[in-house]
């Protein structure tokens, strides 16, 4: 493969018209493949002009306070063609954020995600303290998503020897994603289904 076989457009990704860019790929459904690790900018630090651009385009990004990355899931998903895949590195707080919880509900209901592999509290990166994921997305609309908590980078080597959790999307709440298999799940409600202390004579 040489240079000429590259088409290497420099944009702003959130404002870039993608189908004028690549009319032949979006004549054919879209992109095969999107892989990134998208900037983590706060609403605070943008620009007036992008952030009323983001605002007005992204169903994401309604509830206020938001990061860059958060439109970037979107744009990503609607770029792919319906076997497509779209692979980030994104912080772990879309989690469990509350303002993160217009970006959950967008994923549940489409059913986007795909793959996650959560890496907890290990940074992957010398230069910036944010816990991140692994998140695929894909047009699939499954009923449930794979995922996978990896304790260490060392882990990474063995991750085709490693069991995925499946998530069923009717197993979590788009208030705050509990990503757990259904036995802790099971033991979860039995705890909250007791009745307080305090209600206890």
């Amino acid at each position: 493969m040489d240079n000429n076989d590259f088409n290497i457009i420099q944009a702003d990704a959130l404002r870039q018209d993608w189908n004028d860019a690549f009319p032949e790929i979006a004549n054919d459904g879209g992109f095969d493949v999107i892989v990134g690790n998208p900037p983590y900018i706060n609403i605070q630090t943008m620009d007036e002009k992008t952030k009323e651009h983001v605002l007005d385009q992204y169903d994401t990004v309604q509830s206020g306070n938001f990061n860059t990355y958060i439109p970037f899931i979107e744009l990503g998903i609607e770029l792919i063609n319906e076997g497509g895949k779209v692979g980030y590195i994104l912080p772990l707080n879309y989690f469990t954020t509350l303002t993160r919880e217009d970006l959950r509900e967008y994923l549940q209901t489409g059913k986007y995600v795909s793959e996650i592999v959560d890496f907890g509290d290990t940074l992957l990166f010398d230069d910036a303290l944010t816990y991140t994921a692994i998140s695929i997305f894909s047009k699939s609309s499954k009923s449930s998503f794979d995922y996978m908590k990896v304790d260490s980078v060392d882990d990474l080597n063995n991750l085709p020897d490693r069991d995925f959790i499946d998530i069923k999307y009717s197993s979590i709440d788009s208030e705050k994603w509990r990503l757990l298999d259904e036995d802790e799940f099971g033991n979860i409600r039995k705890i909250e289904s007791f009745r307080p202390l305090d209600e206890v004579s």
